[in-house]
């Protein structure tokens, strides 16, 4: 039996310390000498850089600017500049960054095959 290991980054700042799974994070963003940690439960800061986190972070981050990384398995729809993220999140980009943003995350979900099930209520059967 396989036991698969769990990424984790470290969050040390001056109030408190937390091992966040990767799988968790929203969206990391550099604010200043600080990077943001966004998850579904939380948001964490700490002094560092945005590169030194690429290395724990797989094929569903993104770039969506030079200092934000979205995790496209946590974005719920993106439209008119928006980013919608599972939390209630919302973050706003660029027109230019937007229209790669949103390319790349159409090639991320067409690597996903959609599965509809729709009901027909008048005659009970699966079309």
């Amino acid at each position: 039996m396989k036991i698969e290991k769990q990424k984790r980054i470290s969050v040390i700042n001056s109030k408190t310390c937390i091992q966040i799974n990767v799988k968790d994070i929203e969206m990391i963003e550099q604010v200043g000498r600080r990077v943001h940690v966004v998850t579904g439960s939380r948001e964490d800061y700490y002094y560092g850089k945005i590169k030194s986190l690429e290395n724990a972070l797989d094929e569903k981050f993104y770039h969506v600017l030079n200092g934000c990384i979205v995790n496209f398995s946590k974005v719920i729809k993106m439209e008119s500049q928006l980013i919608y993220l599972e939390s209630g999140l919302v973050h706003e980009i660029g027109r230019n960054n937007f229209i790669k943003a949103k390319q790349a995350f159409k090639d991320y979900l067409h690597r996903f095959p959609p599965f509809y099930i729709e009901e027909n209520v008048d005659q009970g059967q699966l079309i």
